[in-house]
């Protein structure tokens, strides 16, 4: 399930305490970049502009965003 910008009320669309995958854009310079290491209310530093941003998109990580979580099909499993 992916978190859409302002939906949570707080500065990212995810407002837990687990890692995410995020999607950001600079407001500045129009740079966009995606990263497995998004955090909530946490920004990334712009490597062009050196500005805070923060992600608009949050969804999960790895088997979370599948739907896998928790399931016998969890983490160290192999699909053939």
């Amino acid at each position: 399930m992916a978190f859409n910008f302002k939906k949570s009320g707080g500065l990212t669309p995810y407002q837990g305490d687990k890692k995410r995958f995020g999607e950001y854009q600079c407001p500045q310079c129009g740079r966009e970049w995606k990263s497995a290491y998004s955090w909530a209310n946490m920004g990334q530093e712009c490597k062009t502009c050196n500005i805070n941003v923060y992600p608009h998109t949050q969804e999960g990580v790895g088997n979370e965003s599948r739907g896998l979580e928790g399931s016998a099909a969890g983490e160290g499993s192999v699909f053939l």
